[in-house]
């Protein structure tokens, strides 16, 4: 395997392996300000759909979601067990609003284009930077949108709400990567 590519455990016991061929960093990303904390990977050929990869939607309201209502965050970040997790682990969480957010980070500033969220308990860690939020549109079709993805956090396990980049704030940035010749 060369150093762009990444090896993917499933959950069913395979493994899936993918090639970068390029990284986008935002310009204006600042890893002091955390903000603007959001990077694209292209693959170096288009993923093959099939039950265990398929594509999802982006969530494109700049709107703040309702108070508490439920994300699903996935990652293989540091579980309670101090290690990476060797599968995909998911965690509920619940919408926090900025206000509050912003009381609990009272030295770190967090903007209009960042949203938080919590769960006693249930969290992303070390090693899921840049891993999905996802709000459940329809679970039983398996429909989700990515609203967020991770950013930061203070320590794994406090009382302090996870924050996390919107992507409909994004979407301008987005779009240029994915679609340079404008669609």
């Amino acid at each position: 395997m060369n150093q762009n590519s990444t090896s993917i455990k499933d959950n069913c016991g395979g493994t899936l392996f993918v090639t970068a061929s390029a990284t986008y960093v935002h310009e204006n990303y600042s890893s002091v300000l955390n903000n603007f904390d959001l990077g694209l990977i292209e693959l170096a050929k288009d993923a093959e759909y099939s039950v265990k990869v398929y594509p999802t939607c982006l969530h494109t309201d700049l709107t703040d979601l309702p108070d508490n209502t439920e994300l699903i965050v996935t990652g293989w970040g540091v579980t309670e067990n101090k290690t990476t997790s060797a599968r995909l682990l998911a965690a509920k969480l619940n919408t926090v609003p900025l206000a509050q957010c912003n009381i609990s980070y009272a030295d770190q500033m967090t903007y209009e284009t960042q949203l938080c969220a919590f769960a006693p308990g249930r969290e992303a860690c070390w090693g899921d930077s840049g891993v999905p939020l996802q709000l459940v549109k329809d679970k039983s079709l398996g429909k989700y949108k990515v609203v967020g993805v991770v950013s930061f956090g203070l320590v794994c396990g406090t009382k302090l709400p996870g924050v996390y980049t919107k992507v409909a704030g994004f979407l301008d940035f987005i779009e240029s990567i994915v679609w340079p010749d404008g669609r």
